[in-house]
């Protein structure tokens, strides 16, 4: 938990399942609520999704947002579930995949799941049609906004409420590292369908979404999964100021 100064309402951070797959529940300053991806060893067993057992022992009915920042399933594992159960006003995903890149991922896991004989890769997919359904779903009920994390975006809070003094903006991915992802993307199946190029972790990795939340004097980072290489671009195109932060996960 951190705070501005005096008596303003606290900015509460709470992480979740750091080391195998990680959630991240943030109650702003304002009393909403918002999550940064999500893990779950069992999407379909409501009572195995630590973030919604959190968030239901807290009395939280409705998110604001629900962030993905990046489609590694240690980080979107059970994110399905707080679509539908959370119904959050905003799904903020990195800005770094079309739909038809979307699609090529999901048959990647397909492709592996067979060839690797690995129930995983299988869930990995479903989960991953189940979450991109449900947002689409939101947008074409008009329930929910999709914003699309990328350097140098603002995220809140939404553009139609007054500025405050608490804000969270993101400064990745690059548009160099989309690119690179999106060619990945592209190799990773072959036109027959089967696997081509192999992806590895660090191609899912470094497309992460970096927020920067600022409140008052505090700054905090959540760096999601980002590796050096995307750490390095950061530093190169932002300022020192940019970059000096109070906390940094």
């Amino acid at each position: 938990m951190t705070q501005a100064s005096g008596t303003k309402p606290p900015l509460e951070i709470h992480i979740l399942g750091g080391g195998q797959g990680e959630s991240i529940v943030i109650r702003m300053p304002d009393g909403r609520w918002g999550v940064v991806d999500c893990f779950t060893t069992s999407p379909a067993s409501g009572d195995r999704n630590s973030t919604a057992l959190f968030l239901r022992a807290h009395n939280v009915d409705r998110l604001h947002f629900v962030c993905l920042t990046h489609p590694h399933q240690d980080h979107f594992m059970g994110m399905a579930e707080l679509l539908e159960e959370f119904r959050p006003h905003e799904f903020w995903r990195f800005g770094s995949l079309s739909h038809e890149h979307i699609n090529n991922l999901i048959h990647y896991y397909e492709a592996k799941a067979v060839v690797k004989g690995r129930s995983e890769f299988s869930r990995t997919a479903e989960e991953l049609l189940a979450l991109f359904g449900k947002s689409l779903e939101g947008v074409q009920a008009r329930t929910m906004n999709v914003e699309y994390a990328t350097a140098r975006a603002s995220l809140y809070p939404p553009a139609i409420e007054e500025p405050t003094d608490y804000h969270i903006e993101s400064l990745s991915p690059t548009g160099n590292q989309a690119e690179l992802y999106q060619a990945a993307i592209i190799d990773c199946v072959m036109p027959d369908g089967k696997l081509g190029k192999k992806l590895t972790r660090t191609h899912h990795n470094n497309i992460s979404v970096v927020l920067k939340l600022t409140y008052g004097k505090t700054v905090v980072f959540l760096g999601g999964d980002l590796e050096r290489t995307g750490w390095e671009e950061l530093v190169g195109r932002y300022t020192d100021r940019m970059l000096r932060a109070t906390a940094v996960k």
